[in-house]
């Protein structure tokens, strides 16, 4: 049946030649192909036609079960299929391609350079949360790669999920040439990125001392910018839903109502079982009270 089947769809798009027949077709695919008829479709087509394949199918990979054998391979296959356009569903697929290596070891020079191309996207793409990236054991090993350029993107990284721009200014006076011509990274990009997520990082600070107020001056610090075009960056940081938060222009302050976490690390999720722990302590005490009040009025009711 699988070889039967192969031959069908091999046959098919042999005489494909209309977009429009090429669209109707992909529709059908996911109820039609197996992972091993799919994998070996995506091998076959080396062409601008395996990226729409590998598009139109991303929704059907799950209902494909890929063991683990095959899993890694076809992975891997939407990634390369797909990365023309270099979009978040290449990045996606790149994900889970290095989420499939469990050991350090297992990592060959193949495998750090899709490392260091997922953080590289993720950088340069409107991602905000690393969490996702920085636990692949794949990127994790970069900080211990016997290529210098590895570990120095490795370490790059680090300053976007835990540190700020001052640290930031420093690696790229240290790497400039790394930065624009071996990553080819822009620079304004990463600055105004790296900015954004240090204004997070100075809120969530305030959080934590339960002072939820920042002064534009520590703001001006932190992020190396001018006193004018502080409110211009915290509009930008709600806009992008980064930063609720209120800007006084009289008294030069900016009023932190919720913050973004570039990194939930075990003490956020500490935070936050003590914050949902207290809020449940106040809910019972509030129907504890409730209930204490229906009693004394059901007394009043009956009287002496």
């Amino acid at each position: 049946q699988v070889s039967t089947q192969s031959t069908w769809v091999d046959q098919v798009f042999d005489s494909l030649t209309e977009p429009f027949e090429l669209c109707q077709l992909l529709e059908f695919l996911p109820r039609r192909l197996t992972t091993h008829n799919f994998i070996k479709l995506l091998e076959k087509e080396k062409s601008k036609r395996s990226g729409q394949i590998a598009k139109a199918n991303i929704a059907a990979l799950e209902e494909m079960k890929p063991d683990d054998a095959e899993r890694r391979k076809l992975y891997l296959l939407m990634y390369e299929c797909l990365d023309a356009a270099d979009d978040k569903d290449a990045h996606r697929m790149l994900l889970k391609y290095l989420s499939t290596f469990n050991r350090v070891a297992d990592s060959t020079e193949e495998v750090e350079e899709k490392a260091c191309k997922a953080i590289l996207t993720t950088l340069k793409l409107p991602i905000w949360r690393f969490d996702e990236v920085s636990d692949l054991v794949p990127v994790r090993g970069l900080a211990a790669s016997k290529i210098s350029s590895h570990r120095e993107l490795f370490q790059l990284f680090d300053i976007f999920c835990n540190k700020g721009h001052n640290e930031f200014q420093s690696f790229c006076r240290d790497n400039k040439e790394l930065l624009e011509t071996t990553w080819e990274m822009e620079l304004g990009q990463l600055t105004e990125k790296i900015r954004l997520l240090s204004l997070c990082r100075m809120a969530q600070e305030k959080n934590q001392d339960a002072n939820n107020v920042l002064q534009y001056s520590e703001i001006v610090s932190a992020l190396n910018i001018n006193e004018e075009e502080v409110e211009a960056t915290v509009i930008r940081a709600i806009g992008l839903e980064l930063l609720s938060a209120r800007v006084d222009q009289v008294q030069r302050t900016v009023k932190v109502r919720s913050t973004h976490h570039a990194m939930f690390t075990h003490e956020n999720w500490r935070q936050l079982q003590e914050t949902l722990g207290a809020w449940k302590d106040n809910i019972n005490d509030l129907l504890q009270r409730f209930d204490d009040l229906k009693t004394q009025a059901a007394q009043a009711a009956e009287g002496p």
